[in-house]
């Protein structure tokens, strides 16, 4: 499910498609900062709410997975210039919400924040 993140249209459209690809069964990925925001490695930007109202809404887990060396593959300066790397992958435990309130889904995205933070902070580059 793709998005153009510059328009509303798009990201309302992108938010009812998955909704309809979880109500199928569907397993998705997200980026939750919507895309690579920042020249401060390690340090993520502030993550969009989207994947953690559905995993609230839907009663699924969110399964954070850290990707160590994503920066160094996809520059933020020109997502077309994939850079040859190896890429280091860590899956965590999957994180479920306590409940479909806003801050339950507010609980939900800072837990999987500081899962992520603290794995990319503490991984040697």
């Amino acid at each position: 499910i793709t998005v153009n993140r510059s328009s509303y249209r798009s990201r309302a459209q992108s938010f009812q498609k998955s909704k309809e690809a979880l109500a199928y069964g569907f397993n998705l990925g997200f980026f939750p900062e919507g895309g690579i925001l920042t020249n401060d490695y390690p340090n993520m930007v502030k993550f969009k709410d989207g994947a953690f109202k559905l995993a609230a809404e839907y009663n699924i887990p969110i399964m954070p997975i850290s990707f160590l060396d994503n920066y160094l593959v996809l520059k933020s300066d020109n997502l077309l210039n994939i850079r040859r790397k190896k890429c280091r992958i860590i899956y965590h435990e999957p994180i479920w919400a306590k409940g479909k309130t806003d801050v339950d889904v507010k609980e939900l995205k800072a837990e999987v924040f500081r899962v992520i933070q603290t794995t990319l902070t503490n991984s040697k580059t």
